[in-house]
């Protein structure tokens, strides 16, 4: 609080970011959405964004719906980054290169934009690597896409890590969600019993709703799928079927 008072006390306009701001909710001794809410409140000067890949998490985190909650009534924008369109795709890798002055195949550009699926973060992260490798090819794809392979693995293994008694439940429902595309509530419930025995639908639900919160896993209209075409291809590879 004394530094953010002092961000307070500077005459002048402070923007203050905190990315990935859902792990705040590991926070034992204060409550960041109290936090938040005395900057609103207290310090005119500084202006405040949060972002996160956690979507459900960071709803959680913020409680901006619940009245009892300290940031509940207070003024925002929320953006949200969607996936983009197939042409939209092309433009937004067209318009990168081009800052790199480099020419890069048609069906280079078309094979990158199959590949992840309209998601903004691997798009720009596939065409940086290639433009600052300055390589293209599919070759070089496949290879960029092994890379974030990796990252994703990575994420998935940070979520498993803290949740080491459940990690076998949790690979198996992202394995029925990655092999069955778009699976509902009971073909997914019924994959993961075979796979690992009876299991109770509470805790059933409670495991897809972590997942779905962690942004491993999107619902809409009560069907169920991984929107991340990296993590989808990662979840079928590494984990078998």
């Amino acid at each position: 609080i004394g530094l953010l008072d002092g961000l307070g006390e500077l005459g002048e306009e402070v923007i203050l970011v905190i990315d990935e701001a859902q792990e705040l909710r590991r926070m034992v001794r204060y409550r960041a959405d109290s936090i938040l809410a005395y900057i609103y409140d207290n310090l005119r000067n500084v202006k405040t964004v949060v972002s996160g890949s956690e979507i459900g998490l960071l709803y959680r985190l913020l409680k901006i719906h619940d009245p009892k909650a300290p940031l509940y009534g207070r003024a925002y924008v929320e953006i949200r980054l969607e996936k983009l369109s197939r042409e939209k795709s092309l433009e937004f890798l067209k318009l990168g290169f081009k800052e790199y002055n480099v020419e890069v195949p048609e069906e280079t550009v078309e094979y990158i934009v199959d590949s992840v699926d309209g998601v903004i973060g691997w798009l720009a992260y596939v065409g940086f690597k290639m433009a600052s490798q300055g390589k293209y090819g599919r070759e070089v794809v496949d290879e960029v896409l092994n890379e974030a392979s990796k990252l994703v693995l990575e994420e998935l293994e940070h979520f498993l890590h803290l949740r080491p008694l459940a990690r076998e439940r949790y690979l198996a429902i992202l394995k029925a969600v990655a092999f069955l595309e778009k699976a509902s509530w009971k073909n997914i419930y019924n994959y993961v019993q075979i796979e690992l025995g009876r299991i109770p639908k509470p805790t059933f639900n409670s495991l897809l709703r972590n997942l779905v919160d962690a942004g491993f896993v999107e619902k809409e209209n009560s069907v169920y799928r991984i929107s991340d075409p990296i993590l989808r291809r990662t979840v079928l590879r590494k984990f078998r079927v």
